[in-house]
């Protein structure tokens, strides 16, 4: 079968100067409009992305077969996560890769907000037709984020995972702590607006060294349905995510029922995993509109057998205050539930568990709000995930979400240049779906694989990481096709 270019090129031009900073200013785009669009759209150039990129790939793998001969072979121990292609294990990388200057703010918007629209007149005829997803939104209900984006909010607590690394393998004090990292990825998730869509091929890196882990996201599939792949790696574990998001307007509220299976593997090969609940964005017509997570689901160590059985309490009319947002859970071996461990707190606060000799410990409390959340009520960590810090410059691939301009001019309050451009990616996005859909072509994800002979999806992973990205992004490669795009 024919394989269609997979790359996606956001600009002709880069949307940042090398000048520039992270907060940096949209470059005025040009207003003619072209058979196949460069704003926002996918290109079919058969031969423009391969000789450059692969050669500098060849050459990231030569360098690290290099260095593995003289003798750095011998420190990739059991105590180390690396990425299927082994060329650059983290702790290498974590030496290498440069403190990045985190911003606390989004830049104050240049426009007046726009004016509200009538949310009935946009959605009344979505009632009872089920899947939402693929439905353009207009700007002023999105967010300055993608949804692969949204994916790397699991990782603002990542440091349960380094703690969970550093205990007995198969234990119950590793299990208690997973489930609170698992429990954590709620609790930045109380927005209401709606992230981007990402589109086919779209990528997002986030390199955090002062919190010891990496992180890529793919979004790899769109028909049937539409998948998004992560993979992310820290010391002495690694973490990974792959969902497919159903979501449906029920009259009153919005209700998002992921498809999902997460992992943590560490490095001892003790294995969990887990799935999410379905969340429900309440009163969207009238009322005020308010989020919560309610459903359950198990956490399961895959080798000790120890199961979390967790469970999220939703509101009703008669619950008080004190009652929302509460989450509990029991741990279980063989069927039967351990005497004296229960789980208890709030999605959005704490989680504690309390012990058989009659303790109660802290696992996790979420981190203080942002001094500035801005007009999108976001925590100090979802600030950082759009922001090009200085050390980015010139090192993204093409695809990656920093690089689309309709998010980039929503971030910075330029509200009609991010209608006019979220327009042109979602025809551009058409266009490539049109293309893939011919006889003889499909669309190779370019950081991950489909697994032969896979089941579901949310009982095993349907694609798996190819290995290569930090290899290239050390090697230049993504700079090197820059510069040949900009000759061309």
């Amino acid at each position: 079968m024919a394989c269609l270019d997979n790359r996606i090129v956001f600009n002709e031009q880069p949307l940042l100067s090398k000048e520039q900073s992270g907060q940096g200013q949209v470059i005025q785009q040009s207003a003619e409009i072209m058979d196949e669009p460069l704003i926002g759209a996918f290109r079919c150039s058969d031969a423009r992305s391969s000789s450059t990129e692969q050669g500098c790939l060849e050459e990231a793998h030569a360098s690290a077969k290099c260095s593995m001969t003289t003798g750095q072979a011998h420190h990739r121990t059991d105590q180390m996560t690396t990425t299927s292609s082994g060329a650059l294990p983290i702790e290498d990388w974590l030496k290498a890769e440069p403190a990045h200057q985190r911003r606390e703010a989004l830049p104050p918007p240049q426009q007046p907000a726009p004016t509200a629209i009538n949310m009935w007149s946009l959605i009344k005829d979505m009632v009872g037709k089920g899947e939402l997803s693929r439905v353009a939104t207009p700007v002023q209900f999105l967010e300055p984020l993608s949804e692969l984006q949204q994916r790397c909010e699991d990782m603002e607590f990542s440091e349960l995972l380094d703690q969970a690394a550093a205990v007995e393998r198969c234990s119950l004090e590793r299990l208690l702590l997973v489930t609170a990292f698992a429990v954590s990825a709620y609790s930045g998730v109380k927005r209401t607006c709606k992230p981007f869509n990402a589109l086919l091929g779209e990528t997002y890196e986030l390199a955090c060294p002062e919190k010891g882990f990496r992180f890529i996201s793919e979004k790899v599939q769109h028909e049937p349905t539409t998948i998004n792949r992560v993979l992310a790696e820290g010391r002495g574990w690694t973490f990974e995510l792959e969902d497919e998001l159903h979501t449906r307007f029920t009259g009153t509220a919005v209700e998002l029922a992921p498809i999902v299976l997460l992992q943590v593997a560490f490095s001892d090969g003790d294995t969990y995993r887990w799935g999410k609940a379905m969340t429900s964005i309440n009163n969207v017509i009238v009322g005020r509109i308010h989020l919560e997570h309610k459903g359950s689901w198990r956490l399961r160590g895959v080798q000790s057998g120890l199961i979390a059985c967790m469970k999220f309490h939703a509101a009703t009319m008669l619950s008080s205050k004190s009652k929302l947002h509460e989450v509990s859970g029991v741990v279980e071996k063989d069927g039967v539930a351990l005497k004296g461990v229960k789980l208890r707190g709030k999605w959005d606060r704490e989680l504690h568990a309390d012990l058989p000799d009659g303790s109660s410990r802290l696992l996790w409390r979420v981190n203080p709000p942002a001094a500035d959340p801005s007009r999108y009520c976001m925590t100090p960590w979802v600030l950082r995930l759009n922001d090009l810090t200085p050390q980015l410059a010139g090192r993204l691939p093409h695809t990656d979400t920093r690089l689309r301009p309709d998010v980039r001019c929503l971030e910075l309050g330029i509200y009609d240049q991010a209608a006019v451009h979220h327009k042109q990616m979602e025809e551009g996005q058409a266009k490539k779906l049109a293309r893939i859909a011919k006889p003889g072509a499909t669309h190779e994800p370019r950081w991950f694989e489909r697994v032969g002979g896979c089941g579901k999806i949310g009982e095993e992973y349907l694609f798996r990481y190819r290995g290569g990205y930090w290899e290239a992004c050390a090697a230049g490669a993504f700079a090197a096709q820059e510069t040949q795009i900009e000759r061309e």
